[in-house]
């Protein structure tokens, strides 16, 4: 799907078509307009998603923010969103959430397509490309700005 490659886009500005595959959270630390982030990069198959989602309980490293990342030329991966953000919803129910259709690049047709999930589920969508770096940009900055505004709100309800 190219979440590590979203990732690396981002905080490198550049793509390197070495593949791998994410078998265990990573942790990425980086500073971004006069603020610490840290992104963590999950592995998206299925016989994984125990290491997916962090237990939930309570705590200053819960996650402020999530993307759903899909392959927008494989259905499959597609399919698999609803599961994934019920995993999401179970653990930390309040986190805003934002969608990424990845490869448009393979599809530009993609890029003006609606997917049904995100308007469903009310989240916003970002067709992106991390070969290209289409959208990339923005969509970590939102889901950034997500995570910040919802900190805030957690802050003020203690």
């Amino acid at each position: 799907m190219g979440k590590t490659k979203l990732v690396e886009r981002y905080l490198k500005q550049e793509y390197s078509p070495a593949l791998q595959s994410t078998s265990a959270l990573t942790r990425y630390r980086d500073e971004r307009g006069g603020r610490a982030i840290e992104l963590w990069d999950t592995p998206g198959q299925e016989a994984h998603r125990h290491l997916c989602i962090p237990d939930g309980q309570s705590g200053d490293d819960d996650p402020n923010s999530a993307i759903l990342i899909f392959d927008a030329t494989r259905k499959s991966t597609y399919k698999s969103l609803p599961m994934w953000l019920q995993l999401i919803r179970g653990s930390y129910p309040e986190i805003p959430v934002v969608v990424a259709a990845n490869k448009i690049e393979l599809d530009p047709a993609k890029i003006d397509v609606t997917f049904a999930f995100a308007t469903k589920n009310e989240l916003e969508l970002f067709p992106v490309s991390a070969v290209e770096g289409i959208k990339v940009a923005e969509l970590f900055e939102r889901a950034i700005q997500n995570a910040v505004e919802h900190r805030a709100k957690v802050e003020r309800g203690r």
